[in-house]
């Protein structure tokens, strides 16, 4: 699977070609460019900044509840979001655990580890996006 994201043929592909594409206008006023690092670091706060976005107002107890919401349990179970894709072998493992702290390379293999973070590097090499650790 990780394989085929690297070699552009997923259903998300083509990644780093909409990812740079919406990087490089990003601050025209129709854009929000948000990166999930920073809503788990303070979803309160991006909450606010998606609702300003939109020109909405939202008062406390609605954030309370759009945060319960979005919380990572509450999110994995919602159907609307784990709709298994087409070829996805495993629907419950697309919301892994919701966390940014690189536990995602425990995972790889060692040659798999180094064939992705080559792909980033050379994904980002001209540009000057950084993803948030």
């Amino acid at each position: 699977m990780c394989n085929d994201f690297i070699d552009n043929h997923s259903i998300w592909a083509p990644y780093w070609e909409h990812v740079k594409s919406a990087w490089a206008i990003r601050h025209k006023p129709n854009i929000l460019f948000l990166f999930y690092e920073d809503l788990r670091k303070n979803l309160i706060e991006s909450i606010k900044k998606v609702a300003t976005f939109f020109g909405k107002t939202y008062n406390n107890e609605q954030i309370a509840k759009l945060t319960e919401h979005l919380n990572i349990e509450n999110f994995r179970k919602n159907s609307m979001v784990n709709q298994p894709a087409p070829g996805q072998i495993n629907p419950e493992l697309f919301i892994r655990q919701g966390k940014t702290d690189g536990s995602w390379k425990e995972i790889f293999m060692p040659e798999l580890k180094k064939r992705f973070n080559k792909w980033i590097a050379d994904n980002l090499k001209d540009t000057d996006l950084v993803f948030p650790d």
